[in-house]
């Protein structure tokens, strides 16, 4: 029984042999073995044997179909990265635009503060040198004693301590 499962697993194993042999000539046709022919393969070279036509026409249709797919994928891949700086290019241009419209508007607001403060400080100005004129005009009216022309008629000596 051993001697039987022995024998047939040589021969299967001679038989992928066989198999993978003749698939992996088949896989090596090659346009040479078709050269000068409409039908069939027309050099009989170890190399051809067990070559088809549909086969070798069929890989270089598949070959065909992958440049091509390849040629699509890099033009959309293209079309991609053109979209994509189109779409970056309209994003800088808006941030621009809003981080000018930003610029403006701020300059406006310190403007608009400078004249603020300018007519505060203008304002306080005026009202300090009123305070000082006047704090002026009541110490010289303020009686001086014997200075004091009100005091002087009276003859008073100290300060009376009235306005004149």
């Amino acid at each position: 029984m051993k001697t039987y499962i022995l024998i047939i697993c040589i021969i299967a194993i001679c038989a992928i042999q066989v198999t993978s042999s003749a698939a992996a000539s088949y896989e090596k046709c090659s346009s040479k073995c078709f050269e000068g022919c409409e039908e069939g393969v027309c050099k009989k070279t170890l190399q051809c044997a067990g070559c088809s036509r549909k086969f070798y026409e069929d890989k270089e249709d598949n070959k065909e179909k992958i440049k091509l797919m390849k040629q699509k994928d890099n033009e959309k891949i293209q079309e991609i990265k053109e979209n994509y700086k189109q779409d970056m290019k309209e994003l800088l241009e808006k941030q621009s635009k809003e981080t000018e419209a930003l610029r403006k508007k701020h300059d406006s607001e310190v403007e608009d503060l400078k004249q603020e403060y300018e007519e505060k400080i203008k304002k306080t100005k005026v009202i300090l040198k009123n305070a000082t004129d006047k704090k002026i005009k009541e110490l010289e009216t303020v009686c001086r004693g014997s200075d004091c022309p009100c005091c002087s008629g009276k003859e008073w000596k100290l300060n009376c301590s009235t306005n004149c």
